[in-house]
């Protein structure tokens, strides 16, 4: 008799978990049907559907026997996402407008099957179904999107930042420009689980293991160029000395985004390039290299990784407010590395150099010579009588025994030292709407930060404690050669007669050859420009029904023809396109040498009042350092992933993804 008690209360327990289970199904179900009808004001259309999913006779999930579902017990409202209400059982409210969800709670009592079993047997179960939540996503990138002459000064420059040495081919580095990994699958190779996301990124990760996965995810379709360029960057970076990251400081994921919104993609590139400048955070400036500038010079550069990039972003919309800006915990935003940059520029001791000096040797000369005529000739006095007394003091004693002839000339081999802070390029969505799926559209802040352009002679450039130094780098030098006259004839009648001039050497010997002379710099010309670079802000708005336009965040990479119509461009005027407006500004202060005496202060009073002639020489100077400088700056900061002048922003957007069960 125990034994078939027993068997009898296990049925009749079985059979009201199994009641249980039914009822648990039609409820989810309903709610689902439901959520997916929802409209914002409108409750009518998700209880009629609710409805038809549970009731209906044919197709209906209600178990047999049982009370259909009532409209009564199905409620729409609010659901809040994690993130804006701590506890699950508070977020969903019932209400009459901005309904994105659906409530099922029904409690039924099935069948008795043992009646002489008293007890109560009734099942309560409940359902929550809201609208899949918009996800959007934001990419940001330098205009780096073809490879040609820039192979080498990208080989250059993020081998450098990794310490180590990159040997790859223009090909080579066009590959990773046109290739994307999906981020969901790269996610999983790294050793997510479903759901869990969050602990890889954060996970701490070495640049040569992150690069290594990426190449496993993409082996199966790699071309060879692909497959070669992630050997020879990875091998690269599994020698270097670089701490580990975390992928969450490079991609900016919120927290409780569904999985099903990583199923984006991000470029190769852009995932090696970020990496190394996230590893560089913090370092102390990299060792000097070489920039190639084809056809001009090669040029000494150091780099400082100031702030890492976001390149990519992926966030719920709804939970930005458009008034918080970038600093909302919430917030969809990337931006683009911040760096600062060290040039030294050996003026005619590079092969290139020489052409762009010959240019303006000529019209410099030109500027400079009123100096010296009006030195010759100040205050109608003979300047090779007095021009001894004012440098050296000495009186001289005898006609033709020596005098000193002036020289002003521009100094060719000058070293010129260019530091730029380039702040990054940013932007973050404000506000978005999803009345459709062919009717959406997001607006993104966008803009160019600040920087800072120094020219002259810098010091402290990447000094942790102490302000960036600039002083005057001498372009222009003014002084004197002394010369004198071996032979003086004094004739009884007639005028004085003197020959065989030779010219003061260094050693105090006088030669013949003028080129050997000893120059006396007394005064000159010194350049130096520390000025901000101005940035620019715009208002992106990206909207459809053109899908290319914005697409949603699981399309496939553009493949149309020109260039992709989801990214803009924030442009600005700076100094990337050109260094000859920021160069406008930079000053040539005249100065006086310690050796220049009475003559040194003479000089640079009457430069002081020649305007004309500094306005030339500042004319001559920007141009010939702007067609060095810019190349320089353009492929650097291309590498780097930084454009002042222009960054190109990508948004996409998902809004009516289906419905899913929330609670």
């Amino acid at each position: 008799m125990s034994l078939i008690v027993i068997c009898l209360i296990g049925t009749e327990l079985g059979y009201l978990f199994f009641m249980k289970r039914e009822l648990q199904k039609m409820a989810d179900l309903a709610a689902l049907a439901g959520a997916r009808s929802i409209a914002g004001t409108s409750c009518m259309n998700a209880k009629a559907a609710a409805l038809d999913n549970a009731n209906n006779t044919t197709t209906g999930n209600m178990p047999k026997g049982l009370n259909a579902l009532a409209p009564g017990e199905i409620v729409c409202g609010t659901w809040t996402p994690a993130g804006q209400a701590s506890n699950s059982a508070n977020r969903f409210t019932p209400a009459i407008s901005n309904m994105n969800a659906v409530q099922v709670a029904i409690s039924r009592s099935p069948a008795l099957l043992l009646p002489f079993f008293s007890g109560d047997r009734t099942i309560a179960v409940s359902a929550i179904a809201a609208q899949a939540l918009p996800q959007a996503q934001l990419n940001i990138r330098s205009t780096l999107l073809s490879v040609n002459t820039e192979a080498s000064a990208l080989n250059t420059v993020l081998g450098g930042l990794l310490g180590t040495s990159l040997d790859l081919s223009a090909a080579g580095w066009q590959a990773l420009v046109t290739t994307n990994v999906n981020l969901l699958d790269y996610l999983v190779a790294l050793g997510a689980t479903a759901g869990d996301y969050e602990t890889v990124l954060d996970t701490p990760i070495s640049i040569g293991h992150l690069i290594e996965v990426a190449a496993t995810v993409l082996g199966p379709g790699a071309t060879t160029d692909l497959a070669i360029a992630l050997g020879n960057v990875t091998n690269a970076a599994k020698i270097s000395t670089l701490p580990e990251i975390k992928l969450g400081e490079l991609l900016n994921i919120a927290a409780g985004t569904p999985t099903g919104a990583l199923n984006a993609s991000i470029q190769v590139f852009q995932l090696i390039q970020g990496s190394i400048q996230l590893a560089s955070k913090g370092h102390a400036a990299t060792a000097a290299f070489t920039v190639p500038v084809s056809g001009v010079a090669n040029v000494t550069a150091q780099i400082q990784v100031i702030e890492p990039p976001k390149v990519s972003a992926i966030g719920n919309p709804q939970l930005v407010a458009a008034t918080s800006g970038p600093t909302d915990p919430n917030r969809i935003y990337v931006r683009t590395a911040q760096v600062r940059t060290l040039f030294s520029l050996q003026l005619g001791s590079q092969s290139g150099t020489s052409a762009v000096l010959q240019n303006t040797l000529d019209s410099v000369a030109n500027a400079l010579s009123p100096i010296a005529n009006f030195l010759q000739t100040v205050s109608t006095l003979n300047l090779s009588n007095i021009v001894g007394q004012l440098v050296s003091g000495l009186v001289i004693c005898a006609p033709c025994q020596s005098s000193k002839e002036v020289y002003a000339v521009i100094l060719s081999s000058a070293k010129i030292d260019v530091s730029l802070d380039a702040a990054s390029g940013s932007a973050y969505v404000s506000a978005h709407s999803c009345t459709t799926d062919t009717n959406k559209s997001l607006v993104v802040q966008g803009g160019t930060s600040l920087s800072k352009l120094r020219v002259g002679k810098i010091t402290n450039a990447f000094s942790a404690s102490q302000a960036v130094d600039v002083a005057p780098v001498s372009i222009v030098e003014i002084g004197y050669r002394e010369t004198r006259y071996e032979l003086c004839l004094i004739p009884l009648l007639g005028t004085l007669t003197c020959s065989n001039q030779t010219w003061k050497t260094s050693s105090g010997s006088f030669v013949a050859a003028k080129a050997s002379a000893q120059k006396t710099a007394v005064a000159g010309l010194g350049l130096k420009l520390d000025t901000p670079v101005g940035g620019s802000s715009a208002v992106l708005t990206y909207s459809a029904p053109a899908p290319e336009a914005l697409p949603d965040i699981d399309a496939a990479p553009y493949a149309g023809a020109g260039s992709d119509p989801s990214y803009k461009s924030i442009t600005s005027q700076s100094l990337v396109g050109s260094l000859s407006p920021s160069l406008a500004g930079i000053t040539l202060s005249p100065y006086s040498s310690q050796s220049g005496g009475v003559l040194g202060s003479l000089l640079v009073g009457t430069i002081s009042l020649i305007n004309s002639l500094l306005s030339t020489l500042q004319g001559t100077v920007t141009s010939l350092l702007s067609p060095l400088l810019d190349p320089s700056l353009n492929i650097l900061l291309d590498a780097l992933g930084v454009n002042l002048a222009k960054t190109d922003v990508g948004a996409r957007l998902s809004c009516s993804r289906g419905a899913e069960l929330v609670y």
